[in-house]
């Protein structure tokens, strides 16, 4: 699978934020736009990488914003759906505030740490799949 990345720009309180990709997918020409997010650029690029072991590259950003306690950080992931020929935003990879991930293509595992209800880094675990999509954690031994 071959495509094109764009990425969209807002100014918010004076700081720059990715607020919209437009995916283009060579092979067809059909575009997919994500959005409802922001991301700082200046933190972190945009990964290209295959998070669930599909053989589909998948997306992940960072999520970085200063809000009324401190600092909401964490990467939010869309997972590529071969039948659905479009990126999906990974519920679960997403709800569970993954700070850094690693993955490990020989294993077939992904590493993530999470963030605790204080926004602190807790345990590493390995995240289960189930027909490409995560669905649970499992603590590192």
């Amino acid at each position: 699978m071959d495509y094109k990345v764009q990425t969209f720009v807002s100014n918010i309180e004076h700081n720059l934020y990715v607020s919209k990709l437009k995916i283009t997918f060579n092979m067809s020409g059909k575009q997919q736009i994500l959005e409802n997010f922001i991301a700082r650029p200046i933190t972190n690029e945009l990964l290209l990488e295959d998070f669930n072991f599909d053989g589909y590259l998948d997306i992940s950003m960072y999520y970085d914003l200063a809000v009324e306690n401190g600092r909401e950080e964490y990467s939010i992931f869309w997972l590529y759906d071969p039948e659905l020929q479009q990126f999906e935003p990974s519920d679960f990879l997403n709800q569970s505030k993954v700070m850094y991930s690693s993955a490990d293509a020989q294993k077939k595992q992904l590493e993530v740490s999470t963030k605790d209800k204080k926004n602190f880094e807790s345990t590493f675990y390995y995240v289960k799949f189930e027909n490409g999509k995560a669905v649970g954690l499992e603590e590192e031994k």
